[in-house]
């Protein structure tokens, strides 16, 4: 039998496509001899999704592909894009070995730092009470609750040697018809504030003339200290007219 009387099998690897031709879309079969395609490049993602859908023995020819076919396979993409990112992130061996915890630290405990005001304790000088609530005379109970004028705090400063706060308050009764010598001074403690304040009360006290040949411009507290009368009374009384009594 001579050779050209023999068969000729085509090899599997030129095998041509089972639809007849080449020219055709790999994905749905239609012609794309006269149909707008797209290009299919080797290195973007949409060429996996489009080898899914080719034969196996096609996919070394595979070039371009109906424009459907691409738009089919970008919108898969993209939902697998959305779909990895909403997956939570595993651990690609759960063999991993999980590092030790970290030494415990211990925390330092915070010392209280809220320390009581030093106190200074005088061997001469007294307070009254720094509370603004009551009088300072103790067991008053009136509901006044008045500043007590610098003068006064002077004189019993520097007379009777007691101290009154800033803060101390005292009663119009007490104010105007206190016994000073019956108020009760129990504490020997003061702040640094108190201590300042009352160094300024001795200055002021040294700096203080009292001269009652000019009543009328005198404190008026000063001048019930020392007269038991407001000035008014007593500048009624000096003024009098002179009265001739043998006549009446």
């Amino acid at each position: 039998m001579s050779s050209s009387n023999l068969p000729v099998y085509q090899s599997t690897s030129e095998a041509e496509p089972v639809r007849g031709h080449r020219s055709i879309c790999f994905g749905c079969g239609v012609s794309i001899l006269e149909s707008r395609t797209h290009r299919v490049p080797l290195d973007c993602p949409e060429r996996n999704i489009i080898l899914r859908w080719t034969s196996p023995h096609l996919v070394a020819h595979l070039e371009r592909v109906y424009r459907a076919c691409w738009m089919s396979a970008t919108r898969e993409v993209r939902r697998q894009a959305i779909h990895d990112a909403q997956r939570p992130l595993q651990l690609e061996n759960e063999n991993v070995p999980v590092p030790p915890p970290l030494p415990s630290q211990q925390i330092p405990v915070q010392e209280n730092t809220s320390r009581e005001v030093p106190s200074i304790i005088s061997q001469v000088y007294k307070r009254v009470s720094a509370t603004s609530r009551t009088c300072l005379f103790a067991g008053c109970e009136n509901q006044e609750q008045l500043l007590v004028p610098s003068s006064l705090k002077e004189l019993l400063l520097s007379r009777y040697q007691v101290y009154v706060p800033l803060t101390a308050r005292i009663c119009s009764d007490h104010l105007n018809n206190g016994n000073w010598e019956d108020l009760q001074a129990s504490y020997n403690t003061l702040t640094g504030f108190q201590m300042d304040n009352m160094m300024y009360i001795m200055k002021c006290a040294g700096q203080r003339h009292i001269d009652f040949s000019n009543i009328a411009h005198m404190d008026p507290h000063i001048v019930h200290y020392w007269l038991g009368l407001s000035n008014k009374p007593i500048l009624y009384i000096v003024f009098l007219p002179n009265v001739d009594y043998s006549k009446t």
